[in-house]
């Protein structure tokens, strides 16, 4: 099986699938979330901070990688899944938390 997405279908299941797909990637529809992601970037980039202790120079050891990827998934959770409470370390993968 080739997949069932966007690409390999046909017909009226490709019509619904494409008005889905472009309702999503709709310009005004992705500008009208960036102040809901600004507002998500800042509340984890202040949760990391609180958690951390600034070194003697005042400069902060982040894992930028772990930043991003809680960040992201973040996004991705609250935008299209809604909630306003949703956090990905909620989520588990065989008994481990997801980053």
């Amino acid at each position: 099986m080739v997949g069932v997405g966007l690409t390999f279908s046909e017909g009226d299941v490709w019509k619904i699938k494409r008005r889905v797909t472009t309702k999503m990637l709709n310009f005004t529809y992705i500008k009208s979330l960036v102040p809901k992601i600004y507002r998500i970037v800042m509340v984890k980039i202040s949760e990391i901070l609180s958690k951390s202790q600034p070194d003697s120079d005042g400069y902060f050891e982040i894992d930028i990688l772990s930043l991003t990827t809680t960040i992201a998934s973040t996004v991705i959770l609250q935008l299209f899944f809604g909630g306003g409470t949703i956090n990905v370390n909620d989520f588990l993968i065989k008994e481990k938390p997801v980053n």
